[in-house]
């Protein structure tokens, strides 16, 4: 694969270093893949926030190369906190919403006592949210993160529960 002719220098080499990434994942052994998506997952997340359709699309690949590789690697642990800070900083919905995808994907997989800190990031900006689906995408994954949790702990899942439901009605309107 090689870059594209047209777009910006800009776009020609963000399209470039996200097929250096692709053909590293492709030749990463198994064992090795899980350190280099949680070094690169965030960035290549970042990229989706550019205007270029190629960036879009070679991002999208490198999703495809992710989704497929974790199903071979099932104790992946995702970066939640890079992504919830990609989720935050993000621009546009579109990168929004795949950070959510990846959130979601890595909650089940995180250490059950750090739950709680990311739930709390993830609902914290639910309120400045436009979008009606992000919005149902955070309460979705809010409430299947849930499970597992002792509720009489007031400090854990009990505390980011307590924090959504004392939202306004109008934040937690889905």
């Amino acid at each position: 694969m090689s870059a594209p002719t047209g777009g910006s220098s800009s776009e020609q080499s963000d399209v470039a270093a996200l097929e250096t990434v692709l053909f590293r994942f492709a030749t990463t052994d198994d064992n090795k893949f899980a350190p280099a998506v949680v070094r690169v997952l965030p960035r290549v997340l970042q990229k989706l926030d550019s205007p270029s359709k190629q960036v879009h699309a070679k991002v999208l690949e490198v999703f495809r190369h992710i989704n497929a590789r974790m199903k071979d690697v099932p104790e992946l642990q995702l970066p939640v906190s890079a992504l919830l800070d990609v989720y935050i900083g993000a621009k546009s919905t579109l990168t929004k919403t795949f950070a959510l995808v990846y959130v979601a994907k890595g909650l089940p997989q995180m250490p059950l006592e750090k739950r709680p800190q990311a739930l709390q990031r993830l609902v914290a900006g639910v309120s400045q949210l436009k979008s009606k689906p992000l919005r149902s995408q955070v309460s979705h994954i809010f409430a299947s993160s849930l499970s597992g949790f002792n509720w009489r702990d007031s400090s854990g899942a009990a505390a980011a529960a307590m924090y959504f439901f004392a939202l306004p009605p109008t934040v937690k309107q889905v």
